[in-house]
């Protein structure tokens, strides 16, 4: 199943699936991404449905799968979806999961809406461990909602909390610097960041500072 997911072929993993006595969650999991991938956003859902009521141990790749279908929640829009899978995440315990959190993150931001960037709060505050992929979540998400100010003094946080910006999270801020009050001021400050860490280089970033 797994070779098939990998070269696109949906219709032999779901083959070899079908076929299969007993399907574990990892066979699931392969095929739930697979779908995901091919766009069939109504069986990622029903094989998700259909895996919490067959039951689930702790062997179960549960963030993983969390991980798979929130995203498509964003990209159908169906906030109520994703609010449900939070739902089932908090009561899991893996809200304090980095992998699941930062998909929730990007989940509500995407979907939009100030009852959402409540949702992006209280996912991103519930991470235990945030990584910079964390960071990077919540600062897009709130840039792309036009929380601009919010968006750059996020930024400030992510850098005192020690945490090191990489390419995506310039290529992300910079745009926006110009569109609030002190923005030169940030961008000169954020252009400095980007040479004492040699991240010139990086197209993005560079056409971001040009564009800035």
């Amino acid at each position: 199943m797994d070779m098939y997911e990998r070269i696109g072929s949906l219709v032999d993993a779901r083959m070899v699936f079908d076929e299969m006595s007993c399907s574990d969650a990892v066979c699931r999991n392969i095929l739930i991404t697979a779908s995901s991938r091919a766009g069939l956003y109504n069986d990622v859902f029903h094989l998700f449905r259909v895996m919490l009521a067959s039951g689930v141990d702790e062997s179960m790749p549960i963030a993983v799968m969390v991980a798979v279908v929130l995203p498509v929640c964003a990209k159908l829009w169906v906030l109520r979806a994703g609010r449900s899978i939070h739902g089932y995440v908090i009561k899991t315990g893996l809200e304090f999961d980095t992998l699941s959190g930062n998909a929730l993150v990007s989940m509500y931001a995407k979907c939009g809406g100030s009852r959402a960037m409540d949702g992006v709060h209280l996912a991103f505050s519930t991470i235990c461990c945030k990584d910079v992929v964390s960071w990077n979540s919540i600062v897009a998400g709130y840039s792309e909602n036009g929380l601009f100010e919010e968006a750059l003094a996020l930024f400030g946080r992510m850098i005192s909390e020690e945490c090191l910006p990489n390419y995506s999270t310039l290529a992300n801020v910079l745009p926006f610097c110009s569109l609030v009050e002190y923005g030169r001021h940030y961008g000169k400050e954020i252009h400095g960041f980007v040479v004492r860490h040699g991240l010139e280089m990086d197209i993005s970033v560079s056409n971001a500072l040009m564009a800035h």
